[in-house]
């Protein structure tokens, strides 16, 4: 997941630089990825069936138990949040 938000960062936000900023819960792990890019009109790129690939990471993370979301703004760049449900007592090996 967040190896495809930053590879479109890289093709399509025109963009040097992401930050990346991870926020641990005691029963999640929420990861915002954002960039000061050229951002986009969500709204338009649902209509125009632009939005196939962020469709994809959505529908993993709810297989996952996860939240997914995306905003943007145009010329003000894009933040993609990603919450991840974390098991008490880690994963079982």
């Amino acid at each position: 997941m967040l190896q495809e938000a930053l590879i479109n960062i890289a093709a399509y936000a025109e963009v040097d630089e992401a930050d990346v900023y991870f926020t641990w819960e005691k029963k999640s792990l929420k990861i915002d990825i954002r960039d000061k890019g050229k951002g986009f009109d969500k709204e338009a790129a649902i209509a125009n069936h632009r939005m196939k690939g962020v469709a994809a990471m959505e529908q993993r993370m709810k297989q996952v138990g996860g939240e997914f979301s995306i905003t943007s703004e145009l010329a003000q760049g894009t933040t993609v949040t990603l919450l991840l449900p974390i098991q008490e007592g880690g994963m079982e090996r």
